[in-house]
């Protein structure tokens, strides 16, 4: 083996150790708001995103805010504790798992009565099934449509007629990262020393030779 070739391995395995090192760096900070549970609909077998379900095999809901229940007609509407203050962001993403709204088209999402997307088509066409479907909605946008308490959170189905479920809402803040910027890790640290201690010990065979 060449002295080139075995200092491009021992390079490129030190900086591979630098990649991983950086990949195991703690997560940004989040928040979670979770309204209803992940849990499948509360069924046994629980339902997965795209599984089929008929409206029978959820309770009736007692009203348009229950999760994990079939709501006949007129669709969902829930209030969210959100926390939000105004405080800043990275990120902000509401997902939505829900099924069997479709029917005359898609549902449509609603914050605090403005328009935010469409809810996937969870109606297949079948007069009795019904699909689960998965929706992500970035708020990054219209965080000024948040107040952090009792927003209002609504699926609104193109026919008033038309039924459907909701498992969960979740809606995660990712915050800003507060931690002391070009901060290396002491075992990165050790890497780079590593690496330093490399190139001089090569500079010196190089003489050498």
């Amino acid at each position: 083996m060449t002295l080139a070739s075995s200092s491009r391995r021992w390079l490129s395995a030190a900086l591979l150790s630098l990649g991983a090192l950086a990949g195991s760096a703690q997560a940004a900070p989040t928040v979670v708001t979770l309204y209803g549970g992940i849990n499948g609909f509360g069924v046994t077998p629980a339902l997965g995103v795209g599984e089929f379900f008929l409206f029978n095999d959820l309770p009736s809901a007692g009203d348009s805010s229950e999760a994990d229940a079939w709501i006949a007609q007129g669709g969902f509407s829930a209030l969210l504790n959100t926390g939000y203050s105004g405080d800043l962001v990275d990120s902000a993403v509401l997902k939505v798992v829900s099924g069997g709204w479709g029917f005359g088209g898609q549902a449509s999402l609603y914050l605090n009565g403005e328009f935010v997307g469409k809810i996937s088509d969870g109606d297949p066409g079948t007069e009795q099934f019904n699909k689960v479907v998965e929706d992500s909605f970035d708020l990054i946008d219209l965080l000024n449509l948040l107040t952090g308490v009792n927003d209002k959170f609504e699926i609104r189905p193109a026919d008033g007629s038309d039924g459907g479920a909701v498992d969960y809402l979740q809606l995660t803040f990712v915050l800003p990262d507060t931690g002391t910027p070009n901060t290396v890790p002491e075992p990165a640290s050790a890497v780079l020393a590593g690496i330093a201690v490399a190139g001089a010990a090569l500079a010196r065979r190089r003489r050498r030779d």
